[in-house]
């Protein structure tokens, strides 16, 4: 597949990508933060960006209006180069600083020194478990959720759950 220089205004950074990834991949190569909530999936509208000079490809889109096309403007996790661009972001498209959740733990250790990972058990998220429960009664009248609750407790060990209706049904 073709590689393509794809020049991103207005911080004139760079980045040559192969035409199989998208403007938004291209920006991060070239070390540019895109606001895309959606990951790339483009759903959100959020990582607009317009086509100043250069031919596109991509899928078609209903989260952008008339105008926005007509003025070269697409959603950079939708759209593939053709040729060598130049598309410029606009500003509510930007996402300042990435910060990774990582960086931040190791922030909050250094304030509170002592502070470990937990190592991560794998384990099965969920298990099925054969309850009988007593019919509630005058004197032991727990609501239902409550009282499987403390039944998957005392059948288990675990002190809590956290599940839905279809599941516990």
């Amino acid at each position: 597949m073709a590689s393509h220089s794809i020049t991103f205004l207005p911080f004139d950074k760079s980045a040559t990508v192969d035409g199989d990834r998208n403007l938004l991949e291209a920006a991060s190569e070239a070390g540019i933060v895109i606001s895309s909530v959606c990951g790339g999936d483009g759903i959100c509208g959020r990582c607009k960006m317009m086509v100043k000079e250069g031919e596109i490809a991509g899928d078609a889109t209903g989260l952008l209006t008339r105008d926005e096309i007509r003025n070269g403007v697409v959603l950079a996790c939708q759209s593939y180069a053709k040729t060598d661009l130049v598309v410029e972001i606009p500003e509510e498209t930007r996402a300042g600083e990435r910060v990774d959740g990582d960086k931040n733990a190791q922030r909050f250790r250094a304030i509170h020194p002592g502070i470990t990972r937990k190592p991560f058990a794998a384990s099965p998220l969920t298990s099925k478990v054969f309850l009988e429960l007593e019919e509630p009664t005058l004197e032991n009248n727990l609501a239902d959720g409550q009282r499987l609750e403390y039944g998957v407790g005392k059948a288990t060990g675990l002190d809590a759950m956290q599940t839905g209706l279809k599941v516990i049904r």
